[in-house]
């Protein structure tokens, strides 16, 4: 307190003057700095004693300047919609805002002691604080605290203030072009591959036809272009010389371009020899000739073309144009990547790089489908534009109605109609229409088009169903070759681009004479189209009722898919004389209408999947009736009145497990070429029903009474098997999902013996055969089929064998050398306690070489779909086999020169992955514990065969496995080696290999490949991250090899 007073003391400098006898100048000297030195001290007093109070009138002005803040950024947000976005101003503002926040919240917490954030801490943290409460006492922190409030709670008035001075918000502006190539999409990673084929392959010598393919609007054209202006600037030709095709020029029109662009004067001379003057022309010079959009092959040696002599480099949308014009190298050009298209749709449309994938501007992004040209267009005719403008152009993108602004139309749908019109004849015109009647990403099944063209009797009606889907097929690969459908892998279906089924929907509107409607549609609407269409489709609609239409003119009428839609008038076909093709697959309606009588010229008709349960006599009056197909149907039983269905050519009743067929009905059914069964309550006597359909070609049949197929020849003589094309016969309902691409199946469970009538007329011609528990006393695959010749098995592709515990022995082969699998692609065998081996010699003169010969693919293990293949598969997998201590011999390893893969995995007991051939004397074969799924868990018990003592000895060559592109051994505790021949590890050539794995094998002694094996090999990868170590250990036993693999990949 001295000090206090001493200071209020010397703030009355006057008084305390007059005491001294000072004079009053020096009074009036000495109180300048007296008041400052006072206000100084005032201030930290202030600070020291009201360190709380300022912390509080701080903390209240940053909560206002929050409060700002946030309605600030809610105004930004919702500038997006006018296609606005926040000015440089405001975001340092809101930058400075959060600065000031942060700092005033570490003050508050200091001062007060609390964090409303933290009220759940723990002790260690609760000590913290109250250490901070004891810091806070200390007069020197306070007067700091109180110093750095006030500090603070100015710069929040100042921030306040300028708030009020900010321009908030300006208009979108479109990213500075730093890569200006990107427009010619070179800079794309998915294109740099591409670039480099066409360089190299311009540059190669022995190459003078390039052709890129790919659809319309991938960016062939502006690829190729920008790939010959940078050669030509380096110099690597002297003249390029461009050629459109598109509106398919004459090809005198083509020659005077050439002349044109290599400066040639045209004159009579000129033009009675314009061939060789051109060619010579192009002999002076270091030329390529740009044929671009080329829609047909050209002649270049007619037209004067010295293809020796020159390079020729052709855009197309046809591969077969490249194959015509004898490109030497074709090269395809892809979509973009979904990341490219992003980046591309912000770069032209001027998207901020705040937007995502998911908003507006990422989903119109997604909905151009990674097209460049539709990227393009699109994003141009969008920049600049608002939210509610996007939104709008979003929602008509969706629709089934194009999107018919003026430079959309010309630069993305006039292309691609120009497509549609070079589709030759007007079958695969009406074809591509038609798959746009399927919704935008839909799946279309081959075999739903092949119902549909046979209801509109594109063809004619003398043509079976199996021609049908022959000529289907070209017309569609076709139009696949044109890019306007593209192929679904594995499968038979075929999807259409969305754009590409814009383009469909905007040439068919022009017609008016197909309509697909969208997910909701006014009733009015729909009336005018039924009036005007041949075709139209209500697929996944929205649609609620519908009623009785007006439409004389209309042949086709798709109706699945609508939940909503329960019912319809019964009057609803009455106009409809000349439909003919009805599907309401998946429909809500119970019952059919009194006016499907009227449909007399109904050809194809589709209740797949559907509730209708009843009214389905009605049917029988559909005399035309050739496609019928009722799989999954909630029908109970077929009605009699079904037999009148004379032409009917196709009946499918897949997936009804529980249906009734009335005895005699199916043998009134003559005209029969399909037959679609899978009730399970078929007889014989439907099988003889069957055997009377001379006309059948395609069978699928499901058998759950098993006694059928013991039936011998002297009771039951069925021959329907030898006429059809196709079959698929099977006794568990859930392997149809095992059917591949073969053409004959055979599935067959708990079937302890074959009638006479399975051998001679299945056997014989099966593809694909699935034995399952169908073993039960010890035998041969011989034995058990009644065979007389393992022989007969000569197509036999895929052979799967489960839980067949009498099985001892595949094949034993004799004396009399035998062809056995020859054309074998693929062998499982599951669970089989019993087996020895797959295949035994008896005789020394033992015929391995024909028995496996073309083995390239060999998978053993406990792995999804792991499988053994004998013939044409090219890959190998081992896992988790619990007793199989190696793989392969040396004589079966030198057969495997087509082998491709060899997957090793999870083997405990694996020693080595190829043994010496003496081994082959030791082996017993011994079940393999797999899971008890069929299909799912598949495993070679035993691929190794008992070797004569002349071939004991014999080494595999360092060059075997030359095709080998993929090893991986993964999680081989035991494995010591993968060859070794007298004591020393073999390391081979490994002429092929591109990848290789490795993790989890310690125990190895030595690394299978040495420095200069592998030339393709750039790297090893390691899968687990603790394998390094010893990785490395294991390479520096070779210093070529630790120098050559020294990274890895983990």
């Amino acid at each position: 307190m001295k000090l206090l007073s001493d200071i209020i003391h010397c703030s009355r400098p006057v008084e305390t003057a007059a005491i001294a006898g000072v004079t009053k100048s020096g009074i009036d000297m000495a109180q300048g700095p007296v008041k400052s030195m006072g206000s100084y001290l005032w201030a930290r007093v202030t600070h020291l004693v009201k360190c709380e109070a300022e912390v509080d009138k701080m903390k209240v002005k940053v909560d206002s300047l929050l409060r700002d803040k946030t309605d600030m950024e809610t105004i930004i947000e919702h500038a997006n919609y006018e296609c606005r976005v926040a000015s440089e101003a405001t975001k340092q503002w809101i930058l400075d805002v959060e600065e000031i926040a942060t700092q005033a919240k570490d003050l508050v917490v200091e001062c007060k002691g609390k964090n409303p954030a933290r009220h759940d801490l723990h002790d260690a943290d609760a000590t913290q604080k109250a250490r901070k409460k004891i810091e806070v006492m200390n007069p020197i922190r306070r007067l700091q605290i109180g110093a750095l409030a006030i500090k603070l709670l100015a710069r929040a008035e100042e921030l306040l203030k300028h708030r009020n001075d900010l321009f908030l918000l300006v208009p979108c502006r479109r990213p500075p072009n730093t890569l200006m190539l990107r427009n010619n999409v070179m800079e794309f990673g998915s294109r740099n591959e591409i670039v480099s084929q066409i360089i190299n392959a311009l540059k190669e010598d022995k190459v003078h036809i390039v052709g890129v393919y790919g659809p319309c609007g991938i960016g062939k054209s502006l690829l190729v272009a920008a790939i010959l202006e940078k050669m030509k600037t380096q110099k690597e030709f002297d003249e390029v010389i461009t050629v459109d095709l598109r509106e398919k020029p004459g090809l005198e029109e083509i020659k005077n371009s050439f002349a044109k662009q290599l400066g040639m004067i045209y004159s009579a001379k000129l033009n009675a020899h314009r061939a060789a003057f051109l060619a010579e022309k192009l002999k002076e010079k270091k030329s390529i000739l740009f044929l671009d959009n080329a829609w047909e092959s050209l002649d270049l040696w007619k037209m004067g073309i010295p293809v020796e002599e020159c390079k020729v480099i052709v855009t197309t949308q046809k591969i077969e144009v490249c194959k015509y014009m004898g490109a030497q190298v074709e090269i395809s050009v892809d979509f973009l990547t979904e990341k490219e298209s992003w980046e591309l749709c912000k770069f032209k449309a001027g998207v901020p790089d705040i937007s995502g994938t998911e908003t507006v501007e990422g989903k119109i992004a997604k909905r151009c489908g990674r097209l460049p040209l539709a990227l393009d267009v699109i994003g141009t005719v969008l920049c600049g534009k608002d939210k509610r403008y996007w939104e709008c152009a979003l929602s008509e993108l969706e629709s089934s109605y194009p999107l018919e602004k003026a430079e959309v139309l010309q630069k993305i749908y006039m292309p691609l109609e120009s497509s549609y019109n070079h589709l030759e004849g007007d079958e695969k015109k009406s074809l591509f229409l038609l798959c746009s009647l399927f919704p935008g990403g839909h799946k279309i099944s081959k075999n739903e088009l092949t119902s549909y063209w046979t209801g509109e009797d594109i063809f004619n009606e003398f043509n079976t169903l199996e021609e049908t889907r022959r000529k289907l097929h070209m017309r569609i690969t076709d139009i696949e070759d044109s890019f306007l459908l593209l192929p679904i892998n594995y499968t038979k279906c075929v999807m259409m681009h969305d754009i590409v089924r814009d383009v469909a929907v905007f040439i068919a509107s022009r017609f008016c004479e197909q309509f697909a409607a969208p997910y909701e549609i006014a009733e009015d609407k729909i009336n005018e189209k039924f009036k005007t269409c041949k075709r139209v489709s209500f697929i996944n609609t929205s649609i609620e009722k519908l009623t009785a239409p007006v439409c004389e003119h209309l042949q086709l009428l798709l109706l699945r898919n609508n939940s909503s839609l329960h019912e319809l008038p019964e009057n609803f076909f009455q106009s409809m004389q000349q439909l003919a093709v009805l599907d309401m697959s998946n429909s809500s309606i119970h019952s059919l209408l009194l006016s499907t009588k009227d449909l007399a010229a109904v050809r194809t008709l589709c209740l797949n999947d559907s509730k209708v349960s009843r009214g389905i006599w009605l049917v029988s009056s559909l005399e035309n009736l050739r496609v019928l197909s009722l799989a999954g149907c909630s029908i109970d039983s077929l009605p009699e009145q079904l037999g009148n269905l004379k032409k009917l050519r196709l009946l499918d009743l897949s997936s009804m497990e529980s249906l009734e067929i009335l005895e005699g009905l199916i043998s009134k059914l003559r005209y029969l070429e399909e037959l679609y069964v899978d009730t399970s309550k078929v007889t014989a006597y439907l099988m003889i029903e069957i055997d009377d359909l001379l006309r059948l070609r395609c069978l699928q049949l499901f058998i759950k009474d098993v006694s059928v197929l013991s039936l011998n020849d002297q009771i039951f003589r069925i021959d329907f098997v030898r006429k059809l094309k196709s079959y698929i016969i099977y006794t568990e309902l859930q392997w149809i999902t095992l059917v591949k691409s073969h053409r004959k199946n055979l599935y067959l469970k708990g079937v302890t013996t074959i009638g006479d009538w399975v051998v001679d007329a299945l056997l014989g011609e099966i593809e694909n055969l699935i034995l399952d528990s169908c073993f039960e006393e010890e035998s041969t695959m011989l034995h058990f089929t009644a065979l007389s010749c393992i022989s007969t098995f000569r197509v036999l592709k895929i052979l799967r064998l489960t839980n067949c515990n009498g099985l001892t022995h595949l094949v034993w082969c004799d004396d009399q050398k035998q062809f056995a699998f020859h054309n074998l692609e693929e062998l499982h065998i599951t669970k089989c306690d019993s087996l020895r081996s797959v295949i035994h010699f008896q005789s020394t003169n033992n015929p391995t070489n024909q028995l496996a010969r073309n083995c390239q693919h060999l998978e053993l293990g406990r792995k999804s779909t792991t499988t053994a293949y004998l013939s044409k598969p090219k890959g190998t997998q081992c896992s988790a086999l619990r007793k199989l201590d190696f793989v392969l011999v040396a004589r079966v390893a030198a057969m495997l020169s087509n082998l491709e893969r060899l997957t090793l995995k999870s083997n405990v007991a694996l020693k080595e992955v190829v043994a010496d051939d003496y081994r082959m004397e030791e082996i017993v074969a011994e079940h393999v514990e797999m899971e008890e799924t069929v299909g799912n868990e598949i495993v070679s018990a035993d691929t190794r065969y008992p070797a004569h003592p002349a071939d004991v000895g014999d080494s595999l060559d360092p060059e075997a496995f030359p095709s080998l592109t993929h090893l991986s051994l993964v999680d081989l505790p035991g494995m010591e080696y993968f060859y070794k021949v007298g004591g020393e590890i073999m390391r081979f050539s490994w002429k092929s290999l591109v990848s290789l794995k490795l993790g989890g094998c310690h125990s190895l002694k030595g690394f299978p490949i040495h420095g200069a094996s592998a030339p393709g090999l750039k790297n090893v990868e390691l899968v687990h991250n603790g394998d390094k170590s010893w990785y490395q250990t294991l390479i520096s036993q070779d210093a070529s090899l630790a120098e050559r693999f020294k990274t890895t990949q983990e």
